[in-house]
This record gives C-alpha cells, sequence and structure tokens, in this order.
C-alpha cells in the first residue's frame, strides 16, 4: 500500500536525478555556451541538451558570469612563501 502511495514522489524524484532530463551541464570557463553531455546521451537527452544551450544563452547566464570579481589578494601572492618573488 506503500509502496503505491509513494509511487508518484518516486518517479518524481527518478526524473529530477535522470541525465536525459537536462541533457548536459554547461562547461565554465570558456567563452561561449558549451554543453557538455552523457557520452551515451539518446535522442531525448541530446534534444533537451540544445534546450538547455538555448536557455543558457537566452538567460545572459555568460555576461553575469564575466562581471568583474571584487579586487581581492592575488592567489600568486597567498601562495607564495614571504622570502620569494614573484616574477
Amino acid at each position: 500500500m506503500g509502496a503505491l502511495l509513494s509511487r508518484r514522489a518516486f518517479n518524481d524524484f527518478r526524473r529530477r536525478l535522470d541525465y536525459r532530463e537536462y541533457g548536459g551541464a554547461p562547461l565554465l570557463g570558456v567563452r561561449g555556451v558549451c554543453i557538455i553531455g552523457h557520452g551515451s546521451s539518446n535522442d531525448r537527452a541530446i534534444f533537451n541538451g540544445i534546450r538547455v544551450a538555448y536557455e543558457f544563452s537566452r538567460s545572459g547566464a555568460n555576461a553575469s558570469i564575466e562581471q568583474p570579481l571584487p579586487a581581492g589578494p592575488s592567489l600568486a601572492r597567498i601562495m607564495t612563501p614571504p622570502d620569494a618573488t614573484i616574477h
């Protein structure tokens, strides 16, 4: 009886974890939109990957990621011992 009552919740949860529903994940650090898909993607996953790329592009996500970050100490300064010189 419990399985019948929770079937919908389990199906929703499975759908949320299904890579075919997402189609892929954005590859950050490139100039433009790049979606990486699973190697064994079927037609549904590829369709959703194209959808994700379109939505990512339309949302202006790259522009907001490219906004300058607040100035702080550089990584070279943090990782370098105090007696070393930075070139």
